[in-house]
């Protein structure tokens, strides 16, 4: 083989091993971004999926677990009550009718009225942790919009019922 017919395979090789590392760099990013990517919840599944996870979580680490291992009876109709109000919070279902206030003032006063703001901001910090874990986009931004209001509202309604000095302080 000549020197200049070397010179060309040389740069030949060179060139087709930059290439190579160049194409299985970017397929590496793209198996990457596959198994990373985010989606939306878009059913059921999804939310029982962050329902599941969240309680999971709540119950192992937080203090605000005590709250559910006590006060639910069944784990199997609460997960499927929860799913319900979450799929017609998030996709308009016909699946949850009720109001969540009752059986939370039922379980604060169960409890000697012991919920606190801390419980509140543990278990909002718990949701919201567990949906993006797992999902990202316009359902899970908004359930996690829908989690802060209504942990809002449930605290701010038990201070009332309690009519305790506490719930004008929120409300000023």
């Amino acid at each position: 083989m000549s020197y200049a017919a070397l010179i060309i395979f040389q740069y030949k090789t060179e060139y087709l091993a930059s290439y190579l590392i160049q194409f299985l760099t970017q397929l590496n990013m793209e198996i990457i971004k596959t198994k990373t990517a985010k989606t939306d919840i878009s059913s059921r599944e999804d939310i029982e999926k962050v329902i599941g996870y969240f309680y999971q979580l709540l119950i192992k680490k937080g203090s605000v677990g005590k709250f559910f291992t006590t006060g639910v009876s069944s784990w199997e109709g609460h997960i499927k009550h929860v799913a319900d109000y979450w799929e017609s919070r998030l996709f308009s279902a016909d699946t949850y009718d009720k109001s969540v206030l009752p059986i939370h003032i039922d379980i604060d006063k169960r409890f000697g009225n012991t919920f606190e703001p801390a419980h509140f901001k543990e278990w909002l910090k718990y949701w919201d942790f567990c949906v993006d874990k797992h999902f990202a986009g316009e359902k899970a931004t908004l359930s996690k919009e829908i989690g802060s209001k209504m942990a809002e509202n449930i605290y701010k309604k038990m201070f009332l019922g309690r009519k305790t000095p506490e719930w004008h302080e929120l409300i000023e």
